[in-house]
């Protein structure tokens, strides 16, 4: 599992503040101080022009399971979190004003993401993390371009699907591990830019997959060193949804107790809180034009 910088600082704070699993997520994370670095980054991307990148951070408690003060204090000055009190067993639940936040906060319809009845109506505390990113494509690919091709899916069945194509000067390193290919699509925001790593063979991304995740293999030196080349670039024009549970990824991370009765909030309530799901929601869309990744 692939935890980004933007998401563990958030980790860090709000799940192990002063519990027993501190230890065990700081050297999963490994940022000195994460509280700080995390503001840090909230006022640099303030800044960041031509790229919308938005992170919002929100919290509803069960009033029965109330913070501690100086938890909520860190969490509304350091993260610019919402805090709301909600009552998990109002008989309409409360998943419809979670997806309001959501809606408001992204823009995008999220009212899939909590459908009533969801939330157990003895949950004490729901913690939200949303990333949004969006940018134009520095070479944006001419709609007239786009015409259907045959992709092969991961299980070998073709299906027709729209492909976008554009040629220009773009950064590329071939064979960048075995029989991969790696190219930088920029966008307009220079500092910024999509990384596709490509298997030679529809049969080959397991292979990049047991790669990446190998221990000893350091991810970055796949995207190091690449050589601006004219390129004919053809991809497709997708929009993607992923649901993922993490559970069993952190549990094997060394955070199995904190999914347990025996785990340990302190730094943020006395009141007895375990951790029962943390799920991820992501949205690739690929256009002509712009990409837009939200994740929550």
């Amino acid at each position: 599992m692939y935890i980004s910088r933007v998401d563990k600082h958030f980790i860090h704070h709000t799940i192990v503040s002063r519990s027993t699993l501190q230890p065990t997520v700081s050297r999963l994370i490994d940022i000195p101080d994460p509280h700080s670095a995390y503001n840090d980054l909230l006022q640099d991307l303030k800044d960041v022009i031509d790229v919308k990148i938005l992170l919002s951070n929100g919290l509803w408690v069960n009033p029965a399971s109330s913070l501690l003060q100086q938890y909520k204090k860190n969490v509304l000055t350091l993260y610019e979190a919402t805090i709301e009190d909600i009552d998990f067993s109002f008989p309409e639940g409360p998943e419809a004003s979670i997806n309001k936040w959501l809606w408001y906060k992204t823009g995008i319809n999220t009212s899939s993401m909590f459908t009533n009845g969801y939330i157990h109506r003895n949950t004490s505390l729901i913690l939200i993390n949303t990333f949004i990113f969006n940018a134009k494509w520095q070479y944006p690919f001419p709609k007239e371009m786009t015409k259907k091709r045959m992709f092969t899916k991961l299980n070998g069945i073709p299906v027709a699907t729209e492909f976008m194509s554009y040629s220009s000067i773009y950064a590329l390193k071939l064979n960048a591990v075995k029989n991969v290919d790696v190219i930088r699509v920029p966008f307009e925001y220079e500092g910024f830019g999509l990384y596709i790593a490509l298997p030679r063979s529809s049969k080959g991304l397991h292979e990049l997959e047991s790669i990446i995740t190998n221990e000893n293999v350091d991810v970055h030196d796949l995207f190091a060193n690449l050589t601006m080349t004219s390129v004919h670039l053809s991809m497709p024009k997708f929009n993607l949804t992923a649901t993922l549970n993490f559970n069993l990824a952190l549990s094997s991370l060394g955070m199995s107790e904190a999914f347990t009765n025996t785990s340990n909030f302190s730094g943020m309530s006395n009141t007895r809180l375990r951790l029962s799901d943390v799920v991820q929601k992501t949205t690739v869309q690929f256009s002509e034009s712009y990409m837009t990744t939200p994740f929550f």
